[in-house]
């Protein structure tokens, strides 16, 4: 009888540590109902079994809020991955347009030595070779001129380019 009532005082004891959302519940609850000398012990451990299984409607409202909730995570996944996708497009479509300046830039010399060479060899109806060569002579003079100014533009541009790439 003193050990009946040492289980029982355990089980109680036990239960108090417990929350009411343990899984180990209606275990010690069924301990402390046979241990007892309740007359109506076996309706209780009965409903206690009824009880102890899970709500079937409880468990299909929990596994749609878990469906619900690993959709919105997905969702946001999808979110996140296309806008990386974006940024990344717009990074390359910028690295094509910087590489596009740096061309045209490299290619404005030649631009303009053509230029000159159309401006001097036109309206030369009767020209002598002397005045030919003398409008040669300053085109040429004016061409390397703007050649050094856009070989300093060129080369600051590329280094502008060069900063704003990421390392």
């Amino acid at each position: 009888m003193i050990a009946t009532e040492y289980k029982q005082q355990q089980f109680t004891g036990l239960l108090q540590t417990l929350g009411p959302d343990s899984p180990v519940l209606p275990l010690v609850l069924r301990g402390i109902i046979k241990g007892s000398s309740l007359s109506n012990k076996e309706e209780l451990i009965e409903q206690l079994a009824q009880m102890s299984q899970p709500d079937p409607a409880a468990q299909e409202a929990q596994a749609q809020q878990q469906q619900m909730q690993m959709a919105l995570i997905q969702a946001q996944i999808t979110k996140m991955e296309a806008e990386a996708q974006e940024a990344q497009a717009r990074a390359v479509e910028a690295q094509a347009k910087a590489q596009k300046a740096v061309m045209e830039t490299q290619m404005m010399p030649e631009e303009m030595r053509m230029k000159m060479i159309t401006a001097a060899s036109t309206n030369l109806r009767e020209e002598t070779t002397d005045d030919f060569e003398r409008r040669l002579k300053v085109a040429t003079v004016a061409l390397k001129d703007r050649e050094i100014t856009s070989k300093e533009n060129i080369v600051e541009r590329q280094m502008q380019v060069k900063q704003q790439q990421p390392n």
